[in-house]
């Protein structure tokens, strides 16, 4: 079978467990807990490992582990888990454990080569790890679904009919559309909703493209803010206690600031190492750049509105975490020739 293929996967019961993992040779006598715990008839597959790429954990990953089984099961030692319905990019690993690492950065590095985002966790299937020097995994990319978000905004915001002239040939981009395809496909659906939409309609539509921020982490902003209102607090208060349990917390790599109404944050270098060391101008760009359509493409001339989808990773924190809408504008763009991306989150009032 081809070494690097997409395929799709129907959501998953587990049974199993969530806890934080600091060496995989851990893996194996959690594996073996779990599996005396559950009745072999139930048991549909080899386990697997979610791994959540954002979180709240200082030390370790992450992740959840379990076997595929027929219906729910649960007990003193096992809980139920769901690995939810995705489209995937696979590798197989086999060989030592040690070099796992290898298998990930080619299936990482042919997904950006192809304009194509991982989501917000990972999947492994775990065929066989009883021995570190001879493993057998199946390491999986979570697809982001970034143009099944823009079709679905368009039409919510503009219309089937409408939606269906703005996107254009962009509806047939696939896991396998070269990334230059994918780029002026992009760019053109890009420009006839510029054409079609007002500012407004625009962000609504291309920041609900965004990355699915984990819901677990923005309930954490949400019951900060809420515990701060039901002290008493006003609303811009309870803003600033969201601003300091971000601070506090690695589940938020961007810093924010508040000023007035208005919160004032920034994307850092998507590769921090490479940006550091980039000697020219469009190196540094492109090593900050998160996004695998443009990164490399930055002077071919995509239009702003783009960024919008980066401005609606902002807005899914903040509404989440205040419970009202806001509008997040951008104030600088590596489109634009500036140093990084920034963004102001307008709150109400």
């Amino acid at each position: 079978m081809p070494r690097i293929g997409c395929t799709s996967q129907e959501r998953t019961t587990l049974a199993g467990r969530k806890f934080i993992l600091h060496r995989r040779s851990e893996l194996l006598p959690v594996l073996k807990e779990i599996g005396e715990a559950i009745p072999d008839k139930l048991v549909t597959g080899p386990p697997v490992m979610i791994i959540h790429y954002i979180s709240s954990v200082k030390d370790g990953t992450l992740v959840e582990l379990g076997y595929p089984v027929l219906k729910p099961y649960e007990n003193d030692i096992i809980e139920t888990l769901t690995l939810p319905e995705t489209r995937f990019m696979r590798i197989y690993h086999k060989g030592p454990m040690a070099e796992l690492g290898k298998a990930y950065g080619e299936l990482f590095g042919h997904a950006g080569r192809m304009g194509l985002v991982s989501d917000e966790f990972g999947v492994e299937v775990l065929h066989d790890i009883s021995d570190p020097e001879s493993c057998s995994i199946e390491a999986r990319l979570v697809i982001h679904d970034w143009n099944g978000l823009l079709r679905e905004s368009v039409g919510r915001v503009l219309g089937a009919a409408e939606a269906e002239r703005v996107l254009g040939d962009c509806s047939k981009i696939t896991e396998e559309t070269g990334l230059d395809t994918r780029f002026e496909l992009v760019r053109s659906a890009i420009e006839r909703l510029e054409s079609a939409a007002d500012d407004f309609q625009r962000y609504d539509c291309v920041s609900r493209c965004a990355h699915v921020f984990p819901p677990e982490q923005v309930a954490k902003l949400r019951a900060s803010f809420t515990e701060a209102r039901e002290e008493g607090l006003g609303f811009l208060e309870a803003v600033d206690r969201v601003i300091a349990f971000m601070d506090s917390d690695p589940g938020w790599s961007e810093k924010a600031t508040r000023q007035g109404h208005t919160i004032l944050a920034s994307k850092g270098p998507r590769d921090k190492k490479a940006y550091e060391a980039a000697e020219t101008p469009e190196a540094r760009a492109a090593a900050a750049c998160f996004c695998p359509i443009v990164r490399t493409k930055l002077q071919d001339g995509m239009p702003l509105t783009f960024c919008y989808c980066g401005a609606g990773w902002f807005r899914q924190q903040w509404e989440g975490a205040t419970g009202v809408p806001v509008r997040v504008e951008i104030l600088g763009s590596l489109l634009n020739g500036d140093p990084e991306c920034s963004f102001a989150v307008h709150l109400p009032g």
